[in-house]
C-alpha cells in the first residue's frame, strides 16, 4: 500500500525515491516500494508524519508514476483495465491472442486451436458459449465450413444468439451460407449486450449436414471434459433440442444436454 509522508519544516529540495522533489512542510505520496527504499534512520530525519493509505479495491488507483496499485491481499478492479505489455496472473500468462486483437467482440476459442470440422447434425440445436467481458454491440457471426451441406431444406437452417437466461435475442437464416468450404460472416440485427455469457446457436436441416470448423474431435472427451465442473445452465457447449426446424424463442438452460455436443468455432463481430 502507498504512504503519505510529510517532510520536516526547514528542509529544502529533498529528493525521494522516484526522483520526487519536495520542500519542508510538504506532503507527498510514495508507493510501497518507494517508501521502503528510505531507511529507518532517513525516515526519522526527513519525515514528521507517515500515514499508510488504504486503497479502495473496487476502483482504479493510479499513483504518480502511472502504476496500478492494489492491496497485496488482493481485490477487484471494476471496469476496464488496459495492460500495455504482458499480463501474468498467479504465474500464468494470460495476455495471449484475444478476440479483440483480430477485430472481433468475442469468440468461442482462438481459431488457431481449430483441429478440423465436425458435423452439424440435422435438426439439432447446438449451443456454443461466448463470454463478453464488457458491454458491446454485435452485428455479425463468423464461422467456417470444412465441407458444405447438400439438399438444404429451405427456411430451416439458422444461426442465433441466446442470452444466459435462454431468450433468443436475434437470428439469421443460413440457406445461402452453408455450401462450399470457406469462412462465413452472417449479418444479424445489431445487439447492444451487457457483459456476461451468451450462446451462439446453430440449427441445420439438410440431406447432408455441413462440417463446421471445430475444436476437439473426440466425442468422449467433448461429452465429459468440455463442460467439466459446470451445471447445465452454465455449459460451454450444449445441445438444447433435436428434431427442430426453427429456433425456439426461448430455451430452458437447466435442461441443456452435454450429449452429442460439438465444439464449433464462432466469432462475434
Amino acid at each position: 500500500m502507498p504512504y503519505i509522508v510529510t517532510v520536516k519544516a526547514g528542509l529544502v529540495d529533498v529528493v525521494l525515491p522516484g526522483n520526487i522533489r519536495v520542500q519542508g512542510g510538504e506532503s507527498v505520496r510514495l508507493t510501497d516500494a518507494q517508501f521502503h527504499q528510505v531507511t529507518n534512520s532517513a525516515r526519522a530525519a526527513l519525515f514528521t508524519s507517515v500515514q499508510q493509505v488504504d486503497v479502495p479495491i473496487s476502483k482504479e488507483y493510479v499513483d504518480t508514476q502511472d502504476a496500478l496499485l492494489l492491496p497485496r491481499a488482493g481485490g477487484t478492479v471494476e471496469g476496464d483495465l488496459a495492460v500495455g505489455g504482458g499480463l501474468t496472473v498467479a504465474g500464468t500468462e494470460v495476455s495471449g491472442t484475444q478476440a479483440g486483437d483480430v477485430g472481433l467482440r468475442a469468440w468461442t476459442f482462438d481459431p488457431a486451436s481449430i483441429t478440423g470440422g465436425s458435423s452439424a447434425t440435422v435438426g439439432t440445436l447446438f449451443l456454443c458459449a461466448v463470454y463478453l467481458r464488457r458491454p458491446t454491440t454485435v452485428s455479425g457471426v463468423w464461422f467456417a465450413l470444412t465441407s458444405g451441406a447438400s439438399g438444404l431444406t429451405a427456411g430451416q437452417s439458422f444461426v442465433g444468439l441466446y442470452s444466459a437466461s435462454g431468450v433468443l435475442l436475434t437470428s439469421a437464416l443460413l440457406d445461402s451460407m452453408l455450401t462450399g468450404t470457406t469462412a462465413r460472416q452472417v449479418a444479424i440485427a445489431p445487439q447492444s449486450l451487457s457483459a456476461g455469457t451468451y450462446w451462439v446457436a446453430l440449427l441445420v436441416n439438410a440431406t447432408t449436414a455441413p462440417n463446421i470448423a471445430s475444436g476437439e474431435a473426440n466425442s468422449a472427451i467433448r461429452n465429459t471434459v468440455m463442460n467439466l465442473g459446470l451445471s447445465p445452465s452454465q455449459y460451454r457447449y450444449a445441445v438444447a433440442g433435436t428434431g427442430l426446424t426453427s429456433l425456439p424463442s426461448t430455451i430452458t438452460p437447466p435442461n441443456n444436454s452435454s450429449t452429442g455436443i460439438q465444439a464449433f468455432w464462432f466469432g462475434l463481430s
